[in-house]
């Protein structure tokens, strides 16, 4: 696509136009690119965050609980 473009760009001498046509274009779909992948880990990295917490609450509360179990006896 961008080939063909750049031949048909230099035939009528508008390289220069096409190419700020390009970047204009590439630099929209990076953006979007970039955005998409934000609204995709975000709410990835939360879950992942809440696992470890869930983990690391878990692996404290168990040995209280274990204890008080004992205590109880």
């Amino acid at each position: 696509k961008m080939v063909s473009m750049v031949e048909v760009a230099e035939q009528v001498n508008q390289l220069e136009t096409m190419f700020e046509r390009l970047t204009e274009q590439y630099n929209e779909e990076i953006s979007h690119q970039t955005k998409m992948i934000g609204v995709i880990l975000e709410p990835m990295i939360i879950i992942v965050i809440g696992v470890i917490v869930g983990v690391i609450m878990v692996s404290m509360y168990a040995p209280m609980f274990d204890l008080s179990k004992i205590i109880n006896k």
